[in-house]
């Protein structure tokens, strides 16, 4: 699978230096009135790119951050919830507290036989 990515990454590397050696021609960009920026297209297209992939990495940074921390607050919540839980000594369980009778006489249910039988 990750001779698969290399392959990818290395076909579409190839692809855009192809691109660039073809349209390595300089453009001009009119930025407002008497401003104009004379650049190469490839690179100007490379820029693009950055500058729009740029504010969605950015969110996803944060927010990877974010639940990251959330996840190792609870987890330590949760580590604390465990030790204050748990016995320090399990119990051995007495005769008096053990209860053999499943319930007691009065406790069971009377059965009636329907009506007209």
């Amino acid at each position: 699978m990750r001779f698969l990515k290399v392959l990818i990454f290395l076909i579409l590397a190839l692809a855009l230096a192809w691109f660039a050696a073809l349209n390595w021609v300089p453009v001009t960009v009119k930025l407002w009135a008497p401003y104009e920026l004379v650049i190469r297209l490839p690179v100007l297209i490379v820029a693009a790119v950055l500058i729009g992939w740029l504010p969605s990495a950015l969110f996803h940074s944060v927010n990877r951050w974010r639940w990251t921390r959330k996840l190792t607050r609870t987890e330590r919540e949760l580590e604390a919830h465990k030790v204050v839980a748990e016995p320090a000594t399990p119990a051995a369980p007495t005769t008096a507290t053990v209860n053999t009778e499943i319930a007691p006489p009065q406790a069971q249910p009377i059965i009636t036989p329907p009506a007209g039988a």
